[in-house]
């Protein structure tokens, strides 16, 4: 067990070998996470370690009481404390697996989320067939382009990041499916509508077909290479109004209003927990209360289940 009798206070040397463990750690979760994934985590290591620096604390003195005190100090969302608590208990279990501390400080400390989440702002149907309807006018390439990279994110729940790597060969015709590289590196196979196959085959007589990205640049220093998940977030955005990741919500929020089991959101969408899925589950039950006032026999500009007559 290295350091058994930490100092209260972390010298100069001491720094070093902390940033020498933290560029350790950046290597190991490279192994695991995307590029942009890694580079939040590490810098919100090292807004931790400054703060416990100006505290006068060794780095494996850190007690359970200077993490919370660090998370409610600086007035954060509740979800930015919670990726900064998640990167510090993940750093401490690098630690503890390496025998340099004897515990994680943070094991037992939990951010509790209010159940008033707000519920996810996605397009509404008529919205997204608005979309649609513009998008058809347009059989250029590099309109049919736009509409297949909206098609993949609408009718599929790809992310931008997933679309800019799909490649001609992860393409199945015969099952209508595609071979996907989401966050993490983690594989899964979803399906694709027939709406994105029809897309998809006008889109590749335009094109030459032996290259294998789906997607490149059409123009700058990097024409012909791979577009990159940025470049398509802003090509949807600019176009239709609406950035990839809110087609991908509207996905799963019309999906789920349809009736569709959660499970096969959750397994389609790439989440790891079902309760990144959960929360379209309020924007179903919204959606009923909002067709009950309108609908039910009972409806009222105010709502008096004992004047209602309707079961006599």
């Amino acid at each position: 067990m290295q350091n058994t009798t930490p100092q209260i206070e972390t010298t100069s040397n001491q720094l070093e070998e902390l940033w020498g463990l933290l560029e350790d750690f950046r290597k190991l979760l490279a192994l695991r996470l995307v590029p942009n994934t890694v580079k939040h985590e590490i810098t919100s290591l090292h807004r931790f370690f400054t703060y416990i620096q100006l505290e006068k604390k060794h780095y494996t003195a850190v007690t359970q009481q200077d993490i919370e005190a660090y998370v409610l100090a600086k007035g954060w969302a509740q979800h930015t404390r919670a990726h900064a608590l998640f990167s510090v208990k993940r750093f401490y279990e690098y630690l503890l697996d390496k025998a340099i501390v004897e515990r994680n400080p943070a094991e037992h400390i939990k951010i509790v989320y209010p159940r008033n989440r707000a519920l996810v702002q996605a397009p509404t149907l008529a919205e997204i067939r608005k979309v649609f309807r513009e998008l058809e006018q347009d059989g250029t390439m590099q309109g049919l382009r736009l509409r297949l990279m909206v098609e993949l994110a609408y009718g599929s729940g790809m992310r931008a990041g997933e679309i800019a790597g799909l490649d001609f060969d992860d393409i199945n015709i015969a099952e209508r499916t595609a071979h996907v590289l989401g966050k993490g590196s983690k594989e899964r196979i979803v399906p694709l509508t027939k709406r994105s196959l029809d897309v998809l085959d006008k889109y590749a007589h335009t094109i030459d077909r032996s290259r294998v990205p789906l997607f490149v640049q059409l123009k700058g220093p990097g024409r012909g290479q791979r577009v990159r998940s940025p470049s398509v977030s802003v090509l949807i955005r600019t176009n239709t109004g609406y950035n990839a990741h809110l087609y991908r919500h509207a996905c799963a929020a019309h999906m789920l209003l349809n009736g569709c089991n959660i499970r096969h959101i959750q397994e389609m969408l790439g989440h790891e927990r079902i309760g990144t899925t959960h929360i379209y589950t309020r924007l179903r039950n919204e959606e009923l209360r909002q067709v009950i006032n309108k609908k039910h026999p009972c409806a009222r500009r105010i709502f008096h289940v004992t004047k209602c007559n309707f079961w006599k």
